[in-house]
């Protein structure tokens, strides 16, 4: 079920954006992560987007929630609250599981810059350490 969801927001995603080379590969990421018991999902109200992420730990012991991914349908993005609602539901469920951090990356790829300045607004360090190779 959870997989079938995924499948179609990727999907979503993949016509809208062209985020992946190849769609399969997202969905069967999920797929390998929902196996093991780590992939947390969570749909928005008026099946307006999704998100989802993984609770791992550190090699010191810390956990640490790191978002797979999100998706905010183009006719819901004009209202912050929609992207703020994402980024409570993870930071939820970061603190339910005491996690000393949060890492969300999927917007870093395509660099949408109101998406960030709204990260930097609640937080969130916008710059990574990246080498492409």
């Amino acid at each position: 079920m959870v997989v079938e969801k995924i499948r179609k927001w990727a999907e979503v995603a993949q016509k809208e954006l062209g985020s992946f080379v190849d769609v399969e590969h997202p969905i069967a990421y999920a797929k390998a992560l929902h196996e093991n018991g780590l992939l947390r999902y969570v749909e928005l109200p008026e099946d307006s987007g999704v998100v989802a992420f993984i609770i791992v730990n550190d090699f010191c012991g810390n956990k640490q929630l790191q978002e797979v991914f999100m998706y905010i349908r183009p006719e819901f993005r004009g209202n912050p609250r929609n992207l703020i609602r994402v980024v409570k539901i993870m930071e939820d469920a970061a603190k339910e599981n005491s996690c000393k951090s949060i890492a969300i990356g999927s917007n870093i790829g395509y660099r949408d810059d109101k998406v960030l300045s709204l990260l930097a607004r609640l937080g969130y360090k916008t710059d990574t350490v990246k080498k492409e190779i």
